[in-house]
């Protein structure tokens, strides 16, 4: 028997009998999409921007409240600047991934 028609007659449909997949479809499936980790891990990191910005300014705050016997300014002025610096790392964060606002 010439291999072609041996090819055709036997290995035309592949499966258990009660579901068969053409050879053919099975070629043309295109592999499942990876996982692209390092845009994950950058989302990631975002998450932990906001409350970091926020966490340095109340400290920073504070130290130069005690230093400077200032009380309540440093702290008060320095934590607005921790959250404008945290938004704003947050928004330059989701642009450089893509993710955007709608218009």
């Amino acid at each position: 028997m010439h291999w072609r028609r041996w090819e055709n007659a036997h290995f035309n449909n592949i499966g258990d009998g009660s579901r068969t997949v053409p050879i053919r479809q099975l070629m043309n499936e295109k592999p499942p999409k990876r996982v692209n980790y390092r845009k994950l891990a950058e989302l990631s990191s975002l998450g932990l921007m906001l409350p970091s910005s926020i966490a340095v300014g109340l400290f920073m705050g504070w130290l130069l409240d005690k230093y400077l016997h200032t009380h309540p300014w440093m702290l008060g002025i320095f934590t607005v600047l921790g959250i404008v610096s945290g938004f704003l790392s947050l928004i330059r964060g989701l642009k450089k991934l893509g993710i955007e606002k709608d218009d």
